[in-house]
């Protein structure tokens, strides 16, 4: 047979064809879009150029929340390397618990109607509170994780891992503990001498075991980030889920010394971190109010200069109160303002 004659295919045929490729593209698209949308489904398909990010951004609007989707598929040894064909287990399409946690983490902080103006009920998502700035003496007495018993590096909840305790703990306390890693150092806008170490907050672990020479089996019980050998422990509770603003009972006045997001432009809804602790009276839900920088007029009937009055540029409410520092979060602004901004505790 001559290769270059072809033989067309009569009307019926082609059109028959052409239904059968059209019904197969329409199938495969209703296929693809159950298998991002439906809720009946307790897995997902990863297809090609997926990854762990992209899949828990699209589920749960937040793809920081991939270790925790990795923690529930064991058959994941490297969260960096899934393939095409691979099954994940959702557990929010599973029974809506999984989803229920991604809304807890991604949701805005939402102050709750009140009576009293500026007091409020606040709504708190779990991320935002996961930072603490510890002073130097804070850092000292902490522990670390030294291993994982598994050959893993990025470990995730329910994984078993090897404690070292901090110094001075005791013994018969099981947890919870926090694990921290260092973000930065924070000195005084004012000053300058270094603070301490902003942290943030990967996760939490429990002892399993007794302690040995103050090294303890223990196991991960939470995790929002992905914790490695090294990362810092120390004795803390994960933050309640709402806390209620309330006037401060002593005149306090200090600094923001840093933010969360950045040093500048604050506004509201940012965390920031003051340079007055539990240690000077401040407890969680206090309130202060940060001021526009101090400003200072020539006197026009004499000599001299007069002092104009302070003028409150916005409110933030203590989420976490240190022994030295407190994290706060923003709830109310007036445009923008910066670390270094001064701040007064409000008393009525």
């Amino acid at each position: 047979m001559n290769p270059k004659r072809r033989r067309s295919l009569s009307f019926p045929t082609t059109a028959f064809v052409f239904c059968l490729i059209t019904f197969g593209i329409l199938s495969l698209q209703k296929v693809v879009a159950g298998e991002a949308l439906s809720e009946t489904k307790a897995y997902y398909i990863v297809r090609e150029g997926d990854t762990l990010w992209d899949i828990t951004g699209h589920f749960y609007s937040d793809p920081f929340l991939w270790p925790a989707v990795w923690g529930n598929n064991g058959q994941i040894s490297n969260p960096h390397l899934i393939y095409p064909g691979d099954p994940i287990y959702l557990a929010s399409i599973a029974g809506g618990r999984y989803a229920q946690a991604a809304v807890q983490e991604s949701e805005a902080v939402r102050p709750a109607p009140s009576t009293v103006p500026g007091v409020s009920t606040l709504h708190i998502a779990r991320r935002i509170a996961d930072t603490a700035l510890l002073s130097r003496e804070a850092e000292g007495k902490t522990g670390r994780v030294l291993a994982c018993r598994a050959d893993k590096v990025l470990l995730v909840r329910e994984d078993e891992v090897f404690l070292q305790l901090p110094e001075g703990a005791d013994a018969s306390y099981a947890g919870p503990y926090q694990i921290l890693r260092g973000l930065r150092e924070i000195r005084h806008p004012q000053t300058g001498k270094k603070m301490g170490t902003l942290y943030g907050i990967l996760g939490y672990a429990r002892a399993i075991g007794e302690p040995e020479d103050g090294v303890v089996r223990g196991r991960i019980v939470a995790s929002q980030y992905a914790v490695e050998a090294g990362d810092l422990i120390r004795k803390g509770a994960p933050p309640p889920k709402e806390i209620y603003s309330r006037f401060s009972k002593r005149a306090l006045d200090g600094w923001v010394v840093a933010g969360l997001r950045t040093d500048d432009l604050l506004s509201q809804y940012d965390v920031v971190f003051l340079d007055q602790g539990a240690e000077q009276g401040v407890r969680d839900g206090d309130t202060f109010w940060v001021l526009e920088p101090e400003r200072k007029v020539k006197n026009p009937s004499g000599s001299g200069k007069i002092t104009l009055p302070d003028t409150r540029q916005a409110v933030v409410v203590v989420i976490h109160a240190e022994k030295e520092t407190a994290t706060a979060l923003v709830t109310g602004s007036q445009g923008v303002f910066s670390t270094g901004s001064r701040v007064r505790a409000r008393t009525e």
